[in-house]
This record gives C-alpha cells, structure tokens and sequence, in this order.
C-alpha cells in the first residue's frame, strides 16, 4: 500500500473498547513505534505499554483534562507511554558527522540556556 493511501484511510478513534488486544497485536504496535524516524537516527526513546487494568487506572487521573474531553479513552486496552532518552540525542548530535564533534569548529557566540534547550546544543 502507498504512504498516501495510508494518510487517506487514517481516522480519528474517539471511542475505545475494553476489548483486549493480543499480546501479538501489542508488539506489532510497539514494533512499528520502534522504527518511527528519530532526530539524527538516535533512537533516543523507549514505550512504556500499560496493558493490566490496574496499571491504566493508575495512568489516567495524571491526564485529567483529555479524560474529560474523551472519558471513552480510559476503556482503550492499550496506553502506549514515550519515553525520551536526552543523553541519546545528545551524544548522536557530539558525534562528527552532525557537526558538533571533535572535529568540527565550535560555534561562536553564547549558547542558549532556557528551560526547553538546557544543555542544548552539546557544543
């Protein structure tokens, strides 16, 4: 199938089942997140996969404003938490080839120290 059909055929899911999902299904899920395209390939990030009903009774109280918009998404049997890993696209973007290594020159000026970009960039 052509990435524009997919694009086409793609909907929005507002109501979920409590149906659970075979745990084959949950790894295909997590197998094609696995291979999402990353900043400079870094794989910086990992899922987390909330399946037990205990475990996504837990999750949902700390998403208080989607719930009330869509209360039919706590029946989902699957929560799929992402996990950013920063050390991993940091030590990517250090390397050579992304301009920040050893031996590419170090820019000029102050670098940017706000909350969202703390450390960043890591030359």
């Amino acid at each position: 199938m052509e990435f524009s059909e997919v694009v086409r055929r793609r909907r929005m899911i507002r109501h979920y089942t409590n149906k659970p999902l075979t745990p084959e299904v949950t790894e295909r899920i997590l197998a094609s997140a696995i291979r999402a395209p990353s900043a400079g390939f870094s794989q910086g990030w990992a899922f987390l996969a909330l399946t037990d009903p205990a475990d996504r009774a837990r999750f949902w109280p700390f998403v208080p404003t989607r719930v009330e918009k869509t209360p039919t998404m706590q029946d989902a049997p699957l929560v799929v938490v992402p996990l950013a890993h920063k050390a991993a696209y940091l030590e990517r973007y250090a390397e050579p080839d992304k301009g920040c290594g050893r031996t590419a020159p170090r820019p000029a000026g102050p670098r940017r120290t706000g909350t969202s970009t703390r450390g960043w960039p890591p030359c």
